[in-house]
């Protein structure tokens, strides 16, 4: 028997997300078992992260928290030394070194939850959470406080407004319960 990866809202993997909250303004869905993998440079390192980055197939952003790449494949820059490379392209990573020189790769996939907040309702329920929605645009991303409690990691990817919300997996259950209980309580 091989065992099936669930996400942390339980969606087996291969099956689309749990669907949250939805209506036509506002929507909350879960994005099951997103690749995500935590690039960390040292300052010794004389290329820096082109290499890693360049096997991923994206490019390094041009500032601390803005992003190159799409919902498919995307690239972070989180800290001075650190980015974070996201998405389904994100796979590639596996066939590559997990330590070389000065640079460290880590699979941080079953760490994190993902959920997507979509619609034009989508800045007004993330504001409630106290996220700092109001400092992104498209291809920015930031980390920031969710319901007082969690930290998460916001990412704006388009203007529509549709946004990306990675958190601890170990507080899935309880992000998912609260942004579907806010979603219906914004007019």
């Amino acid at each position: 028997h091989k065992l099936l990866r669930r996400s942390a809202l339980g969606t087996p993997q291969g099956q689309p997300g749990k669907r949250l909250f939805e209506r036509a303004d506002l929507s909350v869905i879960e994005e099951p078992l997103l690749n995500v993998w935590s690039l960390r440079v040292s300052r010794k390192a004389g290329e820096g992260a082109a290499p890693v980055l360049a096997q991923a197939g994206v490019s390094a952003p041009a500032a601390i928290n803005q992003y190159t790449g799409d919902e498919q494949l995307s690239c972070a820059w989180v800290e001075p030394q650190a980015w974070l490379i996201l998405g389904a392209g994100a796979s590639a990573l596996s066939q590559a070194p997990q330590r070389a020189g000065a640079t460290l790769l880590t699979d941080i996939s079953d760490r994190v939850s993902a959920i997507r907040i979509s619609g034009a309702q989508a800045p007004a329920l993330l504001a409630a959470s106290g996220s700092i929605v109001q400092l992104l645009g498209a291809g920015r991303c930031a980390r920031g406080k969710f319901a007082e409690d969690a930290e998460v990691w916001l990412q704006q990817l388009s203007d529509a407004p549709d946004y990306r919300l990675l958190i601890d997996s170990g507080l899935a259950r309880y992000c998912a319960a609260w942004l579907s209980e806010a979603a219906g309580l914004i007019k």
